[in-house]
């Protein structure tokens, strides 16, 4: 059998490994850009998206990553017309009803008209609505229990029930969400409300981490479940006001918003933009990101706090800076007579 085989080129050829097409060269070429990526070596990810466009034109995924690679490393060739075909693939997605390979956080840096922007974010809304409906079955019987929207007196008073809070976020860790938000749990007023983490990425061990771990009243790792009993969870917690810090951006669980697993839920920080949904009751903004004429491109109520709704912690210091310690500042302004020289 050895023999007939070896005098038989068809045979030969029937048993030899076939060349890859050219679509699994491009996706190998879009594969290998995102792993130089997530490593840092950003032109080079930039030369293996281009190899994939040039494989196979018609690949939305890797034209907008080669969009956001190039603006990251100000790699201004060939730009306006990357700009122009990102334009051209999004536009023909939304129109064949398919979710768009452009993220919506990405799509702050692509000249767009705003009512396309808000088409966007409605496309990834229904994608997490979906996921969400695929969800339902693992909820527990019955669905979610929600707490009765005026069920938290919120004054204080003996026997009532404080406002149940809670702060979802794959950022709490050494991220500019967490440098931003780090003083802001400790901070509620504890007579009337009380504050949950939930915790979408498990601890990166660090000071930031560590320090929302510390001011929250109550700090929960849900980064190994999934949407379906984060949601049982929160619910199950009788949260009242269930808060997205991410919005759009890396590591969300929209899906959790759109299971819908307290009764009002809000919007923050993360993502300034809509999030195109009926999950998200508001957005807390202000005047100058969410202007009152574009009201209308927004699908949730508009909560606009004066004069930002940018979080800063007060109580961060940069002594290489030469920015003192909050303590210090007081004293030096204490010495100066309220306003002269520290």
């Amino acid at each position: 059998r050895l023999a007939r085989s070896a005098d038989s080129p068809r045979d030969l050829t029937a048993t030899a490994p076939s060349a890859p097409s050219t679509e699994a060269q491009a996706l190998a070429h879009y594969h290998a850009a995102l792993a130089h990526q997530a490593s840092g070596r950003v032109g080079a990810a930039v030369r293996h998206f281009r190899a994939a466009l040039a494989l196979q034109a018609d690949f939305p995924a890797a034209l907008c990553s080669l969009a956001r690679a190039q603006s990251s490393i100000c790699d201004w060739s060939s730009r306006e017309a990357t700009l122009v075909s990102v334009r051209a693939s999004l536009v023909r997605q939304l129109d064949e009803g398919a979710c768009p390979a452009l993220q919506p956080f990405d799509a702050f840096a692509v000249p767009l008209e705003l009512p396309l922007v808000l088409r966007l974010a409605q496309a990834h809304a229904a994608a997490a609505e979906a996921v969400a409906a695929s969800l339902r079955p693992l909820l527990p019987p019955g669905g979610l229990c929600h707490p009765p929207r005026d069920a938290a007196a919120g004054s204080g008073a003996a026997g009532a029930t404080r406002l149940r809070v809670g702060y979802v976020s794959a950022d709490f860790g050494d991220h500019p969400l967490t440098h931003l938000t780090r003083g802001l749990f400790a901070l509620h007023d504890r007579s009337r409300l009380e504050v949950f983490c939930y915790s979408l990425r498990q601890s990166d061990r660090s000071a930031p981490r560590a320090a929302v771990e510390s001011a929250a009243e109550h700090f929960v790792d849900v980064s190994s479940s999934d949407s379906a009993a984060i949601a049982a969870q929160i619910a199950a917690d009788g949260i009242h006001v269930c808060v997205d810090l991410n919005g759009f951006t890396s590591g969300a669980r929209t899906e959790l918003f759109a299971l819908r697993p307290s009764p009002l839920q809000v919007g923050m920080l993360g993502f300034p933009g809509s999030s195109g949904g009926a999950f998200l009751d508001y957005l807390a903004t202000d005047a100058v990101a969410s202007p009152p004429q574009l009201e209308q491109l927004y699908s949730e109520a508009l909560l606009r706090l004066p004069p930002s709704y940018l979080v800063t912690d007060h109580a961060q210091t940069l002594l290489h800076c030469g920015i003192l310690p909050p303590a210090a500042v007081s004293a030096a302004w204490l010495r100066g007579g309220g306003g002269g020289g520290a």
